[in-house]
């Protein structure tokens, strides 16, 4: 046997017969002593690289993001992971129920290098939410309106997470709740939850008051911004069209992304479809 880092060669002749455990004892002692002599060889991965799934767990999602968000982070990984509780901010708006509008700081700062239009708007809602439009008027999802807008079923992991957010959903927990929450920390692409949004008075030619809503989950992928709202009963997607194509006008008007960028959707655990 030829050991290429040190020259040397090793092989049974050397201890023969009784003698070879003897020399395959001195092998073994030489190898140890020459891994331990030899330089370490550190092997650096870039700064500011990362690599997230849907697939990850909560730790796991906001360790690899937390690392992603340090400009100065070191080659090697930290033991510590943050909380991923920490990371959210939650805001409980009593618009005569209680919405409580959550979003994830890290994912947020991340989402805001392609759509920075989503930040500006929360800072808006923390500081100026005009919260008495939100006491009165007619809802959007129970108005309903005339619309030649289709409803197309499409592929996407959003079911699989629903069935996964359902069946590890604590006790007492509203399926609905539990959804919302599951996507939050687990769904790298989620950014807030329950993100309350209006119409003014003739902002929409479509009714003549002003109009509200709060959004289930908003998601960033692609430089695009999707609305998902859950319903566990989905025979018919359509019936939905109307308070999808308002989530979009009021999500337009409010952070002035183009339309084109703003894709709404609705799933449950089995299906998804998009409203184009």
């Amino acid at each position: 046997m030829f050991i290429k880092d040190c020259q040397h060669n090793f092989n049974a002749y050397m201890a023969p017969n009784k003698e070879f455990r003897t020399g395959m004892a001195a092998f073994i002692v030489f190898i140890l002593l020459f891994s331990m002599l030899a330089p370490p060889v550190l092997v650096n991965k870039p700064e500011n690289t990362f690599a997230y799934s849907t697939r990850f767990g909560g730790n796991e999602i906001s360790s690899s993001l937390a690392f992603a968000s340090q400009k100065n982070a070191s080659p090697a990984l930290s033991t510590r992971s943050p909380d991923p509780q920490n990371l959210l901010t939650l805001h409980r708006l009593d618009h005569l129920q209680v919405y409580p509008f959550t979003y994830h700081n890290l994912k947020l700062n991340l989402a805001s290098r392609s759509l920075p239009q989503l930040r500006r708007y929360i800072n808006y809602i923390e500081r100026a939410l005009p919260h008495e439009l939100f006491m009165e008027g007619p809802r959007a999802s129970s108005t309903r309106i005339q619309t030649d807008f289709k409803i197309i079923k499409r592929n996407n992991i959003a079911p699989e997470l629903c069935r996964l957010a359902l069946a590890t959903r604590k006790t007492n927990e509203s399926p609905h709740n539990a959804v919302e929450n599951f996507f939050l920390i687990n769904d790298s692409t989620t950014i807030c939850k329950e993100l309350p949004v209006f119409l003014k008075e003739g902002e929409t030619h479509h009714i003549k008051t002003h109009l509200t809503g709060h959004i289930d989950l908003i998601q960033v992928r692609f430089g695009k911004l999707y609305i998902l709202d859950y319903k566990p009963n989905l025979k018919k997607p359509e019936n939905y069209a109307s308070q999808l194509y308002f989530y979009k006008e009021a999500v337009h008007k409010r952070t002035r992304i183009p339309m084109n960028k703003i894709i709404p959707a609705v799933f449950n655990s089995y299906v998804y479809y998009e409203l184009i």
